[in-house]
């Protein structure tokens, strides 16, 4: 299986509401099997079985299954980015929020993320790392490319409201960070604001 979506040959703008909630339940049931079974289990027939729709409206739908994992990968990942940011919102002070967002992101991740609320094994950094193997592969990381840099950008905003010193830097790396310290997290478990806590200290960034 290959991660590289070709243009769809279907205009969005051309289909009826039915139509388009169609392909919804194609890119949302694909996102539940990439969350339960992983992404080298979404293929055309456990994506079909899970939707309930036919492999044929599928093909008539979406390019191919490339395209499908590529749309329902960004919306897990959106979904997870999207937590992560409301969990910063609920602070007014800076350095709250920035602690939030953190631990929002490894409390969710070791959790396990899930993409309707009632599935999950996968958490999202594995599905992260799965996804990001197959695009390198192929060539094709526009959307890790693109998911990648919103989580970044969002870490390094917070870092420069509580005046960090080299924000970029330090957004990238505490970023980069939280990913692999959630994937360690799998198989030495510690509470949260542990892990949280000794990168922080890591990074030399304030606690509340």
């Amino acid at each position: 299986m290959t991660i590289n979506p070709k243009p769809s040959l279907l205009d969005v703008n051309d289909l009826s509401p039915n139509q388009l909630a169609k392909r919804k339940k194609i890119i949302s049931a694909a996102g539940r099997v990439m969350v339960r079974d992983g992404i080298a289990a979404c293929t055309a027939r456990s994506v079909s079985a899970e939707s309930g729709m036919s492999t044929s409206a599928m093909h008539y739908y979406f390019t191919d299954i490339d395209e499908i994992l590529d749309l329902a990968f960004r919306g897990v990942m959106e979904s997870f980015l999207d937590h992560i940011e409301r969990a910063a919102e609920q602070h007014d002070n800076p350095v709250r929020a920035l602690w939030a967002a953190a631990n929002a992101y490894f409390a969710r991740s070791s959790d396990s993320i899930r993409a309707t609320g009632d599935h999950g094994e996968q958490h999202a950094p594995m599905i992260w790392f799965e996804f990001h193997a197959q695009s390198l592969r192929t060539g094709n990381i526009a959307t890790v490319q693109e998911l990648s840099d919103r989580g970044s950008d969002f870490f390094q905003k917070l870092l420069e409201r509580c005046e960090i010193d080299s924000p970029q830097h330090k957004a990238e790396t505490l970023y980069c960070a939280l990913l692999g310290a959630a994937v360690r997290d799998s198989l030495s478990r510690r509470p949260t604001s542990e892990w949280v806590a000794s990168l922080f200290a890591a990074l030399a960034l304030p606690l509340p």
